[in-house]
């Protein structure tokens, strides 16, 4: 079963698990507590999931894009997919779900689509 989610705190445990997987794969400067802390995700950003047989497959982090001092757009970042998934396309599936959140948010562009 696989379903695309918007992060909530239910869903903690299973991305600190995917997490860990990640930075085994070499994520871990993307993944650090410094750079990456559930607790502290931007309340006007969001975090979507790709959930496969109830494991996070993949994320993918829409936040304002502070860096390019355009906080009003959305740059999609932290993207990492598990290598077990990577024939899955949930980039593309994740980008799909934040678009259509970007707009709800009135933000005027995605920017930094790296995949």
């Amino acid at each position: 079963m696989e379903k695309i989610v918007q992060y909530n705190s239910s869903y903690a445990e299973l991305v600190e698990q995917f997490l860990e997987k990640a930075r085994v794969e070499g994520s871990a400067g993307t993944y650090t507590q410094k750079k990456f802390d559930l607790d502290k995700l931007d309340p006007k950003s969001s975090l979507w999931l790709a959930i496969v047989d109830d494991e996070v497959a993949s994320i993918s982090y829409a936040e304002r894009s502070f860096i390019t001092g355009t906080p009003e757009s959305i740059r999609k970042c932290r993207y990492h997919i598990l290598k077990k998934y990577r024939h899955g396309r949930y980039g593309f599936k994740l980008m799909k779900h934040q678009l259509d959140w970007q707009k709800q948010m009135d933000s005027s562009i995605i920017i930094g689509l790296i995949m």
